[in-house]
């Protein structure tokens, strides 16, 4: 097969990557030296020449021949399985794979090669949990997957037709960031994978070298298995001995001769703007037969440039991808817990169909390559599967005389054919820093180049907020986004996000609105189905990302039958708030506000004091041939009812009345009554357009006595105007402002008001439920009837 038509302009890759530790390299030619110096008659070896390998006597000389080797280097590691010791068992599954170019030097007149493997790209996941009679009383998960620093290996010769090549380094000291819980108490920590025993396994990597008559190809592969630090045949059945972790590994590499007559130029369509999207089927698995379809695609370009004269190409281009796997598609998506023994697939992947149009042979979802043949270029299409999906792709030509060069990607494009200053090393998908997991296209429109994947810095306008940073979210996490009634929306890290599930309706939505405009929060609905109501936790699917809290959505309900509403476990942050229930039978003229200021609970913002409140129903009756008022009391418990007359507020011209006509209860009144404890401010007090102020409807004045059983109304049949503004203030204000408060303490209490800066919406930051108050306060109403 031959390239064809002229290659389409593309943007090219920019790219830091890492070269040769120079040092290391320095001291191990130093050594080398001394050692010549000591063997005077080391024969010298020819110099291999690109176009005519020489027949040297053996094939340790003649691989020594030749300085310089690339190819690739891939490591896998598992273990699962069940161990049981009287009413404990422990069940685990751990997976580790690693994949990386490799670089080897030959020092002929020493007989020893130098190689460094890497940087590469590693998946790691390992899950355990015992249970004792059956019940779970400890988990460890952890899941990792990002680019990890390149280790060197060294190469010897036991002989001249065999050589040893022991790179263990991709398991030595491994760790993740993983979540171990006991008792329903979890807490992160660095989860190691098992102990790589080279010292033992050592022995197993010596391999034939090529003879003198076949072609130049160091390949090895070895499978083996382990249990602690002695090898063992295979892996037991279940159930394995308790104590026992059989592991398996895997550790293969295929290295030849670099050709230096020609690079591979690696560059991606549109990188400078890729973003990866997950399927529009959100709730969908690649486990099925069929995957779903792409959220998005990037095709990537491998092409051969020549290094002087010689006609520039290859006769086969492979292209390897690695890749994340996150659990789900999106923070949220699919709502259903993720199995603790289960494997996510990956979330970049090669598509045979979409790569079989590119001329491609698939051979597993990360390695195509072209059929043999004459190429100057070969093109491969990456398809995305997760709206966070990170990894790295990069290719290797094999030459026309069997040598492998590996793909570079350029630093400062000039023009589509030309490029300067490339660097050997694989190409990040999205564009992004080496130690980011987020694309810069999202970071540059979000103002956010500066800051970390685990940033939560993001601060509520205006000053408002109780001090506190954030929203629960790492920028990874707004990153990736959510699922938000059937969209999927990247939230954005200048804004501190709530996340709520209305279920009382449509009717809500001007309450939802000012709760927004009053906090600066900014409020992000989804339906029922997007979320794991057990649980609530918005950004569930954050195995192996920056993470730093499990943030919880809040969840509005209707109270049926009823007009009072309340925040169940609030005021707190939304992880103790089991709901926001709103009375369906809550007036319109006050449901707006209610809805605010119930909300405003489900971030931590209290009432501006706790007494002083009383709730009844009134209804007008005949007794005695005499129309009355009979009121009944709400709570608490247990009160009788009693006669009451009502007159307007002290200070108008009208006077008492008991003739007043007050329909069946149905509307529950706020009375306003004075504490007998000193010192006791009511939920009354305070600025009196706040939301967090009560309104009230009737007024019970302590003195004179004899007197309590007069109701006095503060506007007949319309209680005070529901509040409008978050207060930054803890002084009375209006008619709480006067020397005659109109509710005793003019005032709120102590630490109350100024609800402005009470907001905190993270999780992260531990605010008690009831903003700190064991339980109710101690408030004896004045309130007797007679």
């Amino acid at each position: 097969m031959h390239a064809s038509s002229p290659l389409p302009k593309t943007t090219h890759a920019i790219m830091t990557t890492r070269v040769p530790n120079k040092i290391g390299i320095l001291s191990l030619l130093g050594c080398l030296l001394l050692s010549a110096c000591s063997e005077p008659e080391q024969i010298q070896q020819p110099q291999h020449h690109n176009t005519t390998e020489q027949q040297l006597t053996t094939p340790k000389a003649r691989v020594l021949g030749i300085s310089s080797w690339v190819g690739y280097y891939r490591a896998r590691s598992a273990s699962s399985g069940v161990s049981s010791e009287l009413t404990t068992t422990l069940t685990w599954s751990a997976n580790l794979t690693y994949t990386a170019p490799v670089r080897l030097t030959l020092i002929g007149f020493s007989g020893i090669g130098y190689a460094q493997i890497g940087p590469g790209f590693a998946n790691f996941e390992k899950n355990e949990e015992i249970t004792f009679q059956g019940i779970p009383v400890s988990t460890t998960t952890a899941r990792c997957a990002d680019t990890v620093p390149a280790f060197n290996a060294s190469m010897t010769f036991p002989s001249d037709s065999t050589y040893s090549f022991h790179p263990f380094g991709a398991f030595t000291s491994r760790t993740c960031k993983g979540t171990i819980t006991q008792s329903g108490t979890s807490a992160d920590g660095d989860i190691f994978w098992y102990g790589y025993p080279n010292a033992t396994a050592a022995s197993l990597f010596t391999f034939p070298l090529p003879a003198v008559t076949e072609e130049l190809r160091l390949k090895g592969q070895r499978k083996f298995f382990t249990d602690g630090s002695t090898l063992i045949p295979s892996v037991p059945a279940n159930p394995i001995p308790f104590g026992s972790t059989p592991v398996e590994w895997e550790i293969e590499w295929d290295l030849r001769p670099e050709a230096t007559d020609v690079e591979l130029h690696l560059t991606a369509d549109n990188y400078d703007d890729w973003l990866p999207r997950g399927s529009s089927d959100f709730g969908s698995s690649l486990t099925g037969s069929e995957p779903p379809e792409p959220g998005s695609t990037i095709q990537v370009q491998a092409q051969v440039v020549a290094q002087g004269t010689v006609t520039p190409s290859v006769k086969q281009i492979t292209f390897m991808l690695t890749s994340s796997q996150i659990p789900g598609t999106a923070m949220n998506s699919p709502p259903i817990p993720i199995p603790l023994f289960g494997e996510s697939p990956k979330d970049l992947q090669f598509e045979p169909g979409k790569n079989a149009t590119h001329g491609l042979t698939f051979i597993s979802e990360e390695k195509v390559q072209t059929p043999i043949g004459e190429y100057t270029q070969a093109r491969a299409e990456v398809s995305s599967y997760d709206f966070g999906s990170y990894g790295t792709i990069w290719a290797i030509g094999q030459t026309a005389d069997d040598r492998f060069v590996v793909s570079r990607v350029t630093t400062s494009p000039l023009s589509p054919d030309v490029f300067t200053s490339s660097a050997e090393g694989a190409l990040l998908l999205p564009k992004r820093a080496a130690n980011s997991l987020v694309a810069e296209k999202w970071k540059q429109d979000e103002n956010a180049s500066t800051l970390s994947d685990s940033d939560d810095s993001d601060q509520l306008p205006n000053g408002k907020g109780d001090g506190h940073q954030g929203d629960g979210l790492t920028l990874y996490e707004e990153y990736r986004g959510f699922i938000l009634e059937g969209q999927h929306t990247r939230t954005r890290p200048s804004e501190v996000d709530y996340f709520l599930h209305n279920d009382f309706g449509s009717t809500a939505t001007s309450g939802i609105q000012l709760f927004q405009s009053l906090t600066g929060l900014k409020v992000r609905q989804l339906y029922g189905s997007e979320y794991l109501s057990s649980t609530r936790i918005i950004n569930a699917h954050h195995a192996g990302v920056p993470h730093i809290v499990n943030q919880h959505l809040v969840v509005m309900k209707p109270i049926l039958g009823l007009s009072f509403s309340e925040t169940v476990g609030g005021p707190s942050t939304p992880q103790h708030i089991q709901y926001v229930g709103i009375g369906e039978r809550t007036p319109a003229d006050v449901l707006t506000s209610t809805v605010a200021h119930e909300l405003a609970h489900s971030v931590n913002v209290p009432h501006h004091g706790e007494g002083g409140i009383f709730k009844a129903y009134w209804q007008t009756t005949v007794v005695d041939d005499v129309s009355v008022t009979i009121e009944t009391p709400a709570s608490p418990l247990g009160l009788n009812s009693g006669r009451v007359e009502i007159g307007y507020e002290p200070g108008t011209i009208f006077p008492l009345q008991s003739n007043l006509a007050f329909p069946a209860p149905d509307q529950l009144l706020n009375i306003s009554a004075k504490c007998a404890e000193d010192g006791t401010q009511s939920v009354f007090s305070g600025a009196h357009d706040c939301i967090m102020r009560y309104h009230a409807q009737a007024l019970i004045r302590a003195q004179p006595g004899g007197e309590r059983h007069i109701r006095w109304m503060l506007s007949y049949n319309k209680a005070e105007s529901p509040g409008t503004q978050l207060c930054t203030t803890s002084n009375g204000t209006g008619f709480n402002d006067i020397p005659e408060s109109r509710h005793g303490v003019g005032s709120a209490a102590s630490g109350r008001g100024d609800c402005a800066h009470k907001v905190c919406v993270s999780d992260k930051h531990n605010h008690p439920p009831r903003f700190g108050i064991p339980g109710p306060v101690q408030c004896t109403l004045m309130r007797n009837l007679q």
